[in-house]
């Protein structure tokens, strides 16, 4: 199915359903009124102080820009008008709504063709307030000011109101369009061949919390290879049922879990599978590396921090004391990497578990946190301690490379006291010791 296919099911489709709509409309449209107009200068009239039509000065150019497209009447979609005002100031206005327009609107002011004449007026309180008529050169106008009020408000509210149909069919012939287009490019109703996984950029350092990119192709009986919109195509993600091993599933982007209980075999895997035939199915697997940096934050809140307000006097949190275990291991393809467990001292619970590759950088904050602001009646917080770090670091590990930063908070500012400003908090203990460990995983 083309392009220029589901181009003409859209418009077909928009006719038939918009004709319905203006059958019913007590009036033209904006596109259809422009039919029995030209490009050209036209005469201004305006009403003076007493209502009467006078004539309102030099001659306005018009100039109407219609698209190649049609609304639902089969007229040609006026895109833009320019009027060149006494033919001197350029002002442009564009349809409210393109297919079925009651007006063309520009800053403060709506312009109409109707009954011959084009109508520059502003809306106001509900109200016309007709600013100028224009008609061709060498057309006159006549009548009374309130019957031509009356009959630009009446015109306008018909116009608007007949709206409601064309918007909801345009909404219906948008969406038959998707619908049509997102058909021919499904496996629906095709013979698939094969299906494959493709990685796209993946990094060259990656593991814990790392983003991979991939994308699906579908080869065809015939030989047409459809593909997702990020390998150039527009193949439906929602054709396949997509599952992930090693790390957090998303639609073209895979984040490595941070924990490596949940990357049993440490490979990042996918296995998708044609919603349409399950019989049909790829695995593409990438084996773990964990050579990407890991940052870690264990630090104290802000005193006093609620969503975006801060109250006075708070301390700063203090940072978590841990332990880190590490310790040397293999990855199941037999690479070399070290094994790091992390536990609140306190509370001995696990917090991470990690696997890096030899100096792959692991960062740990334990830092305190700052301390909220004070008043003239409050002293501001102290911050909060750094964290105590324990490493107990195996014999057989080799390239570990963990930085910790644990120092204390900033103290908040009293700007009314001074003096009654915070203390920064005490920057927590690190200490390294080279001991056997042992973990259960």
């Amino acid at each position: 199915m083309t392009s220029s296919f589901l181009k003409s099911f859209f418009y077909s489709y928009l006719l038939l359903t918009l004709s319905v709509g203006s059958a019913l409309a007590q009036n033209l449209n904006q596109n259809q009124q422009v039919k029995s107009f030209a490009d050209g200068d036209y005469t201004a009239f305006k009403f003076d102080d007493s209502k009467k039509i006078v004539a309102g000065g030099k001659a306005w150019g018009v100039k109407i820009i219609k698209s190649s497209q049609q609304d639902g009447t089969g007229s040609p979609i006026v895109t833009e008008l320019v009027l060149n005002r006494a033919g001197i100031i350029e002002e442009n206005y564009k349809p409210d709504l393109p297919n079925h327009p009651a007006y063309f609107t520009g800053e403060g002011i709506r312009v109409m063709f109707f009954d011959g004449k084009l109508f520059y007026y502003a809306w106001k309180s509900a109200a016309a307030e007709i600013k100028y008529i224009l008609v061709p050169n060498g057309g006159s106008v006549s009548g009374k000011h309130d019957e031509w009020k009356s009959k630009v408000e009446n015109y306008q509210n018909t116009v608007l109101a007949d709206q409601k149909n064309a918007r909801e069919a345009i909404v219906s012939a948008k969406q038959a369009a998707e619908n049509a287009e997102k058909l021919a490019n499904s496996t629906q109703g095709k013979k698939v061949k094969a299906l494959k996984v493709k990685w796209i950029a993946t990094p060259s350092a990656w593991g814990h919390l790392s983003k991979l990119k991939y994308g699906i192709e579908a080869e065809l009986a015939d030989g047409k290879v459809l593909k997702t919109s990020n390998l150039g195509g527009k193949l439906p993600w929602d054709d396949f049922n997509i599952e992930v091993e090693g790390a957090e599933f998303g639609e073209e982007e895979l984040t490595v879990w941070l924990d490596s209980d949940k990357i049993p075999t440490d490979k990042v895997q996918v296995t998708a599978t044609a919603k349409h035939d399950g019989s049909i199915k790829t695995v593409a697997a990438l084996d773990v590396p964990y050579t990407s940096a890991v940052k870690l934050n264990y630090g104290g809140g802000e005193g006093g921090r609620v969503n975006i307000y801060a109250m006075a006097g708070y301390r700063g949190g203090d940072g978590k004391n841990l332990i880190v275990n590490a310790i040397s291991g293999k990855t199941q393809s037999g690479k070399s990497i070290i094994k790091v467990e992390i536990q609140d001292a306190g509370t001995g619970e696990v917090l991470n578990k990690l696997k890096l590759s030899p100096n792959t950088a692991l960062s740990i904050n334990v830092i305190g946190g700052n301390g909220s602001h004070g008043n003239e009646n409050t002293k501001a917080g102290n911050g909060g301690n750094g964290g105590n770090v324990t490493l107990n670091q195996d014999p057989s590990v080799v390239g570990l490379n963990i930085s910790v930063v644990n120092t204390g908070g900033v103290g908040g500012k009293n700007k009314d006291r001074p003096s009654m400003s915070g203390s920064a908090g005490s920057t927590g203990r690190y200490e390294v010791r080279k001991q056997a460990v042992s973990l259960s995983w």
